[in-house]
């Protein structure tokens, strides 16, 4: 699930484009909060890691109505596995999720340049391929056929979803703050694609508990808060520190949970730079976790999974047309 949310203000008629290029890799393996050292010395853990573009748009029907779009494209997103003695690995690729929707600032901008607090409505669109395949074996290393690759590797959810949004910040003198909050709500409980239990179990998806024989679409949030400031004598130059926390529940609020699913959460402290120039603005961002865990499933099975160290975001936002106002 993407982050960010477009601001602050754009005049009437102003297009702000923003891409974004993200990248992970994570060798470290948990179970609940514990770091699995055993399975990792013995290079018996997963790996996991990926490359993604992400593109967000947003439109001014005015000053304080935006449309806004957000679009990901997953250029590369592996498992690999240690499977009869070698290591398997899935890869996947393609257009993930599209977010449409709109956004609105709940106090009138020409009074408040200051400060500000916006709320944003989407919906998820399940633009993504749910069910990419992959040759891939069983458990035993045997039955190497196309499989459905494993869910948190998988370009799109299968399932259209309601996503809400609360932006909100405030500058003062030397620094600014800032604020962000989003819940996505799945409209389905789970997709038609087979789980990764189906794909391991040597008796076939048959033999797997109907109620985790397929993908689950579940819910996802994430929060974050942070300052920046300014760099004295550099100008368009300024640094920012935020804190954030994003996750899987274990329990969809509007459907069911039944399926597979792994939750669990990530905390991440993210420092970042950011560069303003007459063509556009620059930003690095380097998330790096403090804290997380891997949940209990909806049967109260303990989960494990990984959960990266440290990812790297860079992208470039644009600004065009729209009427500035006259001074």
């Amino acid at each position: 699930m993407s982050g960010g949310l477009l601001g602050p203000y754009l005049e009437k008629g102003e297009w702000q484009i923003q891409g974004s290029l993200n990248r992970f890799n994570s060798n470290e393996y948990f179970t609940g909060t514990e770091l699995r050292s055993d399975l990792i010395n013995a290079d018996a853990a997963p790996k996991q890691g990926g490359t993604s573009l992400n593109f967000q748009g947003a439109y001014a029907l005015t000053r304080r109505i935006n449309i806004t779009a957000d679009v990901p494209v997953i250029l590369d997103s592996y498992w690999n596995y240690p499977i009869a003695g070698s290591r398997r690995e899935m890869k996947t690729r393609g257009l993930g999720d599209a977010i449409i929707g709109g956004r609105v600032w709940l106090f009138n901008p020409e009074k408040n340049t200051k400060q500000n607090m916006a709320f944003q409505l989407s919906f998820r669109l399940p633009t993504g391929d749910s069910n990419y395949q992959v040759m891939y074996p069983n458990i035993l290393g045997q039955d190497i056929k196309l499989h459905a690759a494993k869910s948190d590797v998988q370009p799109g959810s299968g399932a259209a979803g309601l996503r809400l949004a609360m932006q909100g910040y405030r500058r003062f003198s030397h620094f600014a703050v800032y604020a962000n909050a989003l819940y996505l709500f799945s409209f389905k409980e789970q997709n038609n694609t087979q789980s990764i239990m189906s794909t391991f179990n040597p008796g076939g998806p048959d033999a797997v508990a109907a109620n985790k024989r397929y993908n689950a679409t579940p819910d996802s949030y994430l929060y974050n808060a942070g300052m920046s400031a300014a760099v004295p004598g550099l100008k368009g130059l300024s640094v920012s520190l935020g804190s954030q926390i994003a996750g899987v529940p274990t329990f969809n609020v509007l459907t069911g949970s039944e399926g597979y699913r792994q939750p669990g959460y990530l905390v991440t402290l993210n420092p970042g730079l950011s560069l303003r120039t007459k063509l556009g603005s620059y930003f690095l961002t380097v998330p790096v976790r403090m804290y997380g865990g891997i949940l209990k499933d909806f049967t109260g099975t303990q989960q494990s999974g990984n959960l990266n160290k440290m990812s790297i975001q860079f992208g470039v936002t644009f600004s065009l047309g729209g009427k500035k106002p006259s001074k």
